[in-house]
């Protein structure tokens, strides 16, 4: 059993339904990239470009202050240059770079056009070539550019409030830009995602920086909507041969009164050329088992203690206890075996300094006597592959890598940021992945190292949120005090970089390694993740327990409008919570009921974990949600559909929550045609209810019916088969 599903063909799919409108979309776009970035042809520039109804400004769309001076009245009288890259899979790349003839500042925008796709990406790197350090370089500004809807009215603003570990989670935010609206979303507030649409289309935004990014939006007082994103502060000189990089933007715009038509072509686009693939194949999120020591515990269910007992689960881990979870473990479908934090010398601790935190050499001699390796194999004797959870980026100063390399380690935090460090790390966890046959690399971590990130206080960037006094004084540092303030912003790109840098090494060293980025609350879900991860096995600390079905619900019917893939755990194998928790994939971080119990519903979490796995391939198709008002309320109902176009298939569910009076809702399935015949099938529990032949016009007037609340209903459906009546 594997993890991996052929990708849909989703630019085949796209040339075979193409509209008209489809195709001016992507010449359009194509065209903006060209009078903007690559400023051809020449007679075309400062022209504005109409997409979807509205009006692309022309103007070079990135900016920054260079010794004082805005860029827009510097570049022009640089030189420039375009190289054209390659024209390959689907996509062209070019680079655009203009040199300033005075200090030597080279600029190099790195752009990709989409052949089958309404999008245009570009990214930023900085290069002083001079002999001496550069002027300031200040509020850079990868994303800076201004659309002008052609209907003034009906301009409106979607986004989705980020991970927080609290109720709030994954909370979708529509609101409407009239003039003089003023918003800026940031890094822990809300998902790198971005949707605005108007009256004849919209553009759906992506920025991919894995650390404090910040994006604003304004609306003057006609129709003319500000875009500006980018790294929240900037402030910086350049030494001599020194390059630094920016937040990568995606824009990809749409046509028409369906939002979920841009929403979707970024899905495909993601699917297509970001997420990664092993043969060919898309790697997706695995039906996951994590026992911890739960077992050895006196309370089966810490949630009904207190976080103290966390750590007794996580630090209960013992090679004994592990092989027998894993011998005792039925035949139900379990694909990755995952052993979390706690395995380590020095314990899991919920303070940084009492835990074991940087001892990653070192399993717990006394419980790991033969270290991890035993584990490693035992999984896949059971065909299983083994997770291992690490946290490199976050140290304690009396662990291992703490002692042996004080000056790698700053505010608990492991610089990444300085190669020599980030290649002495990356070769310790390359050396444990080999050493104890690690399949799926769990990287936690992502918020402790923002103390070094801080903006000095007198921070005027444009797109810098309003940070309160509390949080000011939660992110200082000593280091901070004596920050250099002709330098802000260094500390936090060369980290990033030095993360990217990591994790790319550990997958070209690793063939077939799958990155499970453990932490959206400190990482996040952004573009660059997309291409390096499988998103997370636990996208939300607040659902972690698995007990929250609506919230997950909600979490799904969010994150599917951006994100491809994503995971999240249950408790209980029951349809309505499987079904609520599961994506491509589902998780059972802690044993409720345990595996090895003799009243443990074999055959029904069997049932379950089969269905997940059905379902499986459509989540790689388009996401519709079926009902309007995305929450976690249980008064409501709550579906979505799945559909492959490339098949013609695909599924719903429906889930009538706990507090519903409504027995029945009528609904239209997307995507479908009208005249074709479809096999339908319906259940209720894991079971086959009913099945039917419907066309898909039945089916966008589709009645659904729960008796019971909480409950849920499952319909599957595909074309049917030449020559079947």
């Amino acid at each position: 059993m594997s993890a991996l599903l052929s990708p849909s063909s989703n630019a085949s799919a796209v040339r075979e339904t193409q509209s008209n409108a489809a195709l001016d979309e992507r010449l359009a776009a194509r065209t903006w990239a060209s009078t903007a970035i690559l400023r051809q042809p020449p007679q075309l520039e400062g022209k504005p470009v109409v997409i979807s109804d509205a009006a692309f400004s022309a103007e070079i769309p990135f900016s920054f202050i260079y010794g004082g001076k805005p860029s827009a009245g510097l570049l022009p009288s640089w030189k420039r240059s375009v190289k054209h890259e390659s024209v390959t899979g689907g996509k062209e790349q070019h680079v655009i770079t203009w040199l300033d003839p005075e200090t030597g500042l080279r600029i190099d925008c790195e752009v990709t056009i989409y052949a089958d796709y309404p999008a245009v990406e570009w990214v930023l790197r900085l290069t002083n070539t001079g002999s001496a350090d550069t002027p300031i370089i200040a509020n850079i500004l990868p994303l800076d550019m201004a659309i002008t809807p052609q209907k003034e009215n009906g301009i409106k603003l979607h986004y989705v409030m980020d991970s927080n570990m609290s109720e709030a989670d994954y909370t979708p935010h529509d609101c409407v830009i009239n003039p003089g609206f003023d918003i800026t979303l940031a890094h822990n507030v809300s998902i790198p995602y971005f949707s605005a649409e108007w009256i004849g289309g919209g553009v759906v935004g992506a920025i991919g920086w894995t650390g404090p990014w910040s994006l604003r939006l304004r609306r003057g007082l006609d129709a003319r909507l500000s875009l500006q994103a980018g790294q929240l502060i900037t402030r910086l000189k350049l030494h001599p041969g020194e390059s630094i990089r920016t937040p990568r933007i995606l824009l990809v715009s749409w046509q028409g009164q369906d939002r979920m038509r841009g929403h979707n072509a970024l899905r495909r686009l993601l699917m297509d050329h970001y997420v990664p693939k092993q043969n060919g194949q898309i790697a997706v999120t695995p039906i996951s088992y994590c026992p911890g020591g739960l077992y050895e515990m006196k309370c089966k269910d810490p949630r009904k203690t207190n976080r103290n007992a966390m750590e007794e689960v996580l630090n209960g881990v013992t090679e004994e206890n592990q092989l027998d979870s894993i011998r005792r473990m039925p035949s139900i479908g379990i694909e990755a075996f995952w052993i979390d934090a706690g395995w380590y010398l020095g314990d899991y601790s919920n303070t940084i300094t009492k835990g074991g935190l940087g001892n990653w050499r070192t399993p717990k001699p006394e419980a790991f006597p033969r270290g991890l390796k035993p584990i490693s194999d035992a999984a896949k004797q059971k065909g299983m592959k083994f997770i291992l959870w690490f946290c490199p980026e976050l140290v304690n100063p009396e662990s291992e890598v703490g002692r042996e390399h004080p000056e790698w380690v700053s505010n608990y935090t492991f610089l990444l940021g300085n190669p020599e460090a980030r290649q002495w790390m990356t070769d310790l966890l390359s050396d444990c992945i080999a050493k104890w046959g690690v399949d799926i690399y769990r990287d936690d971590g992502g918020t402790f190292q923002l103390p070094l990130f801080k903006p000095l206080k007198d921070n005027t960037s444009p797109i810098a949120p309003v940070i309160n006094p509390t949080q000011v004084k939660a992110l200082e540092s000593p280091q901070e005090q004596i920050a250099d303030p002709d330098r802000q912003g260094i500390a936090e790109i060369r980290h990033i970089e030095g993360l990217y840098a990591m994790w790319d090494e550990l997958l070209r060293r690793h063939p077939g390694l799958m990155i499970d980025n453990a932490n959206w609350r400190g990482k996040g879900c952004d573009i660059e993740l997309v291409k390096r991860t499988v998103g997370s096995l636990l996208r939300s600390e607040a659902t972690f327990w698995g007990d929250k079905p609506a919230q997950d619900q909600m979490g799904t019917m969010t994150l599917s409008q951006y994100v491809p893939i994503s995971g999240s755990g249950a408790v209980k194998f029951d349809p309505y919570f499987i079904r609520s928790a599961a994506t491509s994939g589902i998780a059972f971080p802690f044993p409720w009921p345990d595996l090895r119990d003799k009243d443990f519903p074999v055959e029904e979490a069997r049932k379950a974990i089969a269905e997940v796995i059905s379902l499986r391939p459509y989540w790689l198709g388009d996401f519709y949600p079926l009902i309007e008002r995305i929450d976690a309320d249980e008064s409501n109902w709550c579906a979505w559909q799945f559909h492959r176009p490339d098949l013609d298939a695909g599924f719903a569910v429906f889930f009538r929550r706990s507090k519903s009076p409504l027995v029945s809702i009528d609904c239209a399935l997307r995507g479908l045609d009208p005249a074709m015949k479809y096999e339908v099938v319906f259940k209720e529990t894991f079971d086959v209810k009913e099945k039917r032949v419907m066309s898909g016009a039945e089916l966008r007037a589709l009645r659904v019916e729960i008796g019971n609340a909480p409950g849920s209903v499952l319909v599957m459906y595909k074309k049917r088969g030449p020559g079947r009546r």
